[in-house]
């Protein structure tokens, strides 16, 4: 699969401000959807702030809802677009091992 990748920047900004993916091409093999990938493959900015919490001695649960932020619909959302809708208490362990190293 191939994909056209985007961005779109504010004048005199470095950031960008969108970005957006396109698949194109034809490949049988590769077919899946970035929401399959997310059961398997973890954002790793999810996984680096999990270990900074752990680091800080706060619970795996209590690091699990923060991120999850059930209260916030927005940050809800957000959490989806980032690719964590499948994060668990799992995913805050697994980080913190690689803290306690």
């Amino acid at each position: 699969m191939k994909m056209k990748i985007s961005m779109c920047y504010l004048q005199d900004c470095a950031i960008p401000d969108r970005v957006k993916i396109i698949r194109y091409g034809d490949c049988e093999e590769h077919n899946h959807t970035l929401e399959e990938l997310d059961r398997f493959k973890r954002n790793s900015k999810l996984q680096k702030l999990a270990g900074q919490e752990v680091k800080k001695r706060y619970r795996a649960r209590d690091i699990k809802a923060a991120i999850k932020s059930n209260n916030d619909p927005t940050a809800s959302t957000e959490l989806e677009a980032a690719g964590g809708q499948f994060f668990n208490i799992f995913e805050v362990h697994n980080a913190g091992k690689k803290w306690k190293m």
